[in-house]
C-alpha cells in the first residue's frame, strides 16, 4: 500500500489512474474477498496519494461508485470494512474546485463553511446511507430472486462510526442539518445498544451466563471440534472488547455530528442526553467510592475512555441548544464534573505520607514533581475532555462555572507557567477594564491574562509560547472573558 502510495505521488494522476483504475477493477469483481479487499486498500492508497491532482467530478463520481457498490453489496464484510477505508479517503482528501462548484452555505462570509470538503457535500447522501448500510446490515440479491442477508460485525461498525466522525468533520453544515436525522438516529441505536449490553454483563450475573450460553450454541454450530471453557470465555471476553470500543467511538461519532449542526442538534437533545449522562454517571461501572461528601465511580480504563467521550458529547448538546433548554441536565453534568475532578485529583501531602510509610526514598526533583502534580494519572483521557470543556461551559453558563474555577484553573495556570519566558507581576488596573477590548478572548504570543490573587490582580504574559502554553493563556483568556469580575472576586477563595 506504501508503494502505491508513493506510486501515485511521484506521478501525474492522469498517467496513473488510467493504468491502475482498471486493475483494481479487476480485483473487485474477484470471486476471492482477499483480492477485493486488496482492491480497496489499494485505492484507498491512490486517493491519498493524488489527493491534489483528483479534481475532475467524473473521476470521483467512478471511485465514489467503486466504494458505495461494495458496502451496499458485497456479502463480505472483510470487504466492507476495506470499502469504508476508501471512502472515508475520499471525505478526508478530495475536494472539487470552489470556483466550479456551488455549495449552498449558512453564511457565505463564513470561511469555514465554505473550506469544508466539497466531495462531502455533493455526496452527501451516498455517504450517510453507506455508513447506515454499513451498521445495520443489508439483504444482498445474489440471483435466481434470492437474497442473502450480510449481518453487520463490530470492526465494520466500529470503522463505519469512524468513517462518521471523518464525514462531519469534512461536510457543509447546512447539508448535514438537513439530512442527518436517520445517520443520527442509527448512531444513537448502536451506542445505546452497546451501553446496554456492557452494563448487563458487568451488573447481572445471569445475563452473562445467558450470553455464555449463546456463545457456546453458536461456535458448536460453526464447529465440529470439542469446544472447552477457555474458547467460550475468549470470545466472550473479546464481543465484550469489541463493545467497548464501538460505545466509545458512536459517541465520538455522535459529539462530531452534534458540533457540526450546532443547533439542529435539539430534536435529538430529549433522546439522546439522558443515555449518554448515565454513561457519564458511570451506570455498569461496579466499584463505587466514597470521596469525601461526594460519591463517584472508580473506573476502568474502558469507562474512562468513554466518560470521555461522554462529556464530550454533552457538552455539544449543550452548545448547540443553549443553556436555558438544557435546564435540569446542565446543574446535573456540572455536579458530575466535579466528581469525576475529586475522583482525579491528586493529594500530594497524601501521597507522601504514603511513600514515607513505605520507607521509600526520595530525590528532591520527584518531591518537587510531586509538588506540581494536579492529577492522580495524568494520562487519565478524561483530563483532555474536562480540560476542554470548560471554555465553552464557562461561555455558556457565565456566573454558574464558578464552583468549577478551583478545578478549572490548577491545570490551565500549571501548563501556562511550566516554561521558561512567563513572569507573574502585579497590575492595579481592574480586571473588567483590562478584559476590555480583548472581548474575543483570543491570545498571540505576547498576551496578558488578568486573574485576581490576595486582593491583587496577577497578569501572566506570555513570550513565544509553545502551543500547548499559548492555548492555556488562550483558555484562561476565554473563561475571563465570559465571568468577568467573577473570576477575581471567587477564585482566590477556592
Amino acid at each position: 500500500m506504501r508503494l502505491a502510495d508513493e506510486f501515485t505521488q511521484n506521478m501525474d494522476s492522469k498517467i496513473t489512474l488510467p493504468v491502475v483504475i482498471p486493475f483494481i477493477q479487476q480485483l473487485l469483481q474477484s470471486q476471492q474477498y482477499v483480492l477485493r479487499s486488496t482492491g480497496h486498500l489499494l485505492l484507498s492508497a491512490i486517493i491519498e496519494g493524488s489527493r491534489e491532482q483528483l479534481q475532475e467530478k467524473a473521476q470521483q463520481d467512478l471511485l465514489l461508485q467503486m466504494a458505495t457498490q461494495s458496502i451496499q453489496g458485497d456479502p463480505s464484510n472483510r470487504v466492507v470494512h476495506s470499502a469504508i477505508q476508501t471512502l472515508g479517503s475520499l471525505c478526508r482528501d478530495l475536494n472539487l474546485d470552489e470556483d466550479n462548484i456551488e455549495i449552498e452555505t449558512v453564511d457565505q462570509s463564513q470561511n469555514a463553511e465554505k473550506t469544508k470538503s466539497f466531495f462531502s457535500s455533493i455526496y452527501a447522501q451516498e455517504i450517510m446511507q453507506s455508513i447506515i448500510i454499513a451498521i445495520k446490515g443489508v439483504d444482498i440479491d445474489v440471483g435466481g430472486g434470492q437474497k442473502v442477508r450480510r449481518n453487520p460485525c463490530f470492526p465494520v461498525q466500529l470503522m463505519a462510526c469512524r468513517m462518521t466522525t471523518t464525514f462531519s468533520d469534512n461536510v457543509s453544515k447546512s447539508i448535514l442539518k438537513e439530512n442527518c436525522q436517520i445517520l443520527v438516529q442509527v448512531i444513537f441505536e448502536l451506542l445505546y445498544q452497546n451501553q446496554q449490553y456492557i452494563t448487563e454483563m458487568a451488573n447481572s450475573e445471569s445475563e452473562k451466563n445467558n450470553e455464555l450460553q449463546r456463545i457456546q450454541q453458536q461456535l458448536l454450530t460453526s464447529s465440529t471440534s470439542q469446544l472447552d471453557e477457555d474458547i467460550i470465555n475468549t470470545k466472550f471476553t473479546n464481543k465484550l472488547k469489541a463493545a467497548y470500543k464501538i460505545r466509545v467511538q458512536s459517541a465520538i461519532a455522535l459529539t462530531t455530528l452534534f458540533d457540526t449542526i450546532e443547533e439542529g442538534c435539539e430534536q435529538y437533545f430529549s433522546v439522546v442526553c439522558p443515555i449518554v449522562m448515565s454513561g457519564l454517571i458511570g451506570e455498569g461501572m461496579s466499584r463505587i467510592v466514597d470521596i469525601g461528601s461526594q460519591i463517584a465511580c472508580v473506573a476502568s480504563q474502558q469507562d474512562k475512555e468513554y466518560q470521555s467521550a461522554c462529556i464530550d458529547c454533552v457538552m455539544a448538546l449543550f452548545s448547540g441548544i443553549g443553556k436555558e433548554k438544557a435546564g435540569q441536565y446542565l446543574n446535573q453534568f456540572m455536579g458530575e464534573i466535579i466528581k469525576i475532578e475529586k475522583e482525579m485529583n491528586f493529594d500530594p501531602i497524601k501521597s507522601q505520607l504514603q511513600l514515607n510509610q513505605q520507607q521509600q526514598q526520595q530525590s528532591q526533583d520527584q518531591t518537587s514533581s510531586l509538588q506540581h502534580k494536579i492529577y492522580k494519572d495524568e494520562s487519565d483521557p478524561r483530563i483532555r475532555s474536562i480540560e476542554s470543556l470548560y471554555v465553552r461551559l464557562a461561555d455558556l453558563v457565565k456566573e454558574q462555572f464558578v464552583p468549577l474555577l478551583e478545578f478549572a484553573m490548577k491545570p490551565l495556570l500549571r501548563t501556562a507557567q511550566k516554561r521558561s519566558g512567563i513572569r507573574v507581576l502585579f497590575s492595579e488596573q481592574s480586571l473588567s477594564d483590562n478584559l476590555r477590548g480583548n472581548s474575543s478572548g483570543k491570545l498571540g504570543d505576547d498576551s496578558i491574562i488578568f486573574i485576581d490573587e490576595n486582593n491583587k490582580e496577577v497578569y501572566i504574559e506570555g513570550d513565544n509560547a509553545e502551543n500547548d502554553r499559548t492555548n492555556a493563556l488562550k483558555a484562561i483568556s476565554q473563561i475571563a472573558v465570559s465571568l468577568g469580575k467573577n473570576l477575581g472576586q471567587n477564585y482566590s477563595q477556592q
